[in-house]
């Protein structure tokens, strides 16, 4: 059994990053704005394990 929780795929063997967040950070679209650049890598790094 898993339930989704604010972006995290929770299972009995683990967290994961849900893969409806993935998809959504992988359409984003890209940017020049070093504002847009510094959350984007902050928004990622997050994501890491």
């Amino acid at each position: 059994e898993e339930i989704v929780i604010c972006g995290h795929q929770v299972e009995p063997v683990g967290v994961s990053i849900a893969s409806s967040t993935i998809s959504t950070v992988l359409k984003w679209e890209s940017s020049q704005n070093t504002h847009y650049i510094q959350f984007f890598i902050g928004f990622t790094n997050y994501l890491l394990p």
